[in-house]
């Protein structure tokens, strides 16, 4: 997994909508545990900062299913892309 992090330890996945909530939030940042993780950029995909480091979500949801993503290899998005409300639908089906 990226880094050698356990993406299980740190998010909740939630099955429904594909979002991700900080089990282990940033040492910094406690007033997070529970609350969807990262924010929307001006694509609409969700950013998510964990130890310094920008992570898609859609990335981490992949490697919390899957492993590792190979090298040269990207995540697509086979179904829309957005909810209505403009976020990015990253559910793993």
């Amino acid at each position: 997994m990226s880094n050698g992090i356990d993406w299980w330890s740190v998010f909740r996945y939630d099955t429904g909508t594909g979002r991700l909530f900080w089990k282990s939030p940033p040492k910094n940042k406690p007033q997070l545990m529970g609350k969807e993780a990262g924010c929307t950029n001006m694509d609409g995909y969700r950013d998510i900062i964990y130890r310094g480091v920008h992570y898609y979500r859609h990335r981490l949801v992949w490697e919390m299913h899957y492993g590792p993503i190979p090298e040269g290899y990207e995540v697509d998005h086979i179904k829309p892309l957005f909810y209505s409300d403009g976020v990015a639908d990253d559910r793993i089906e």
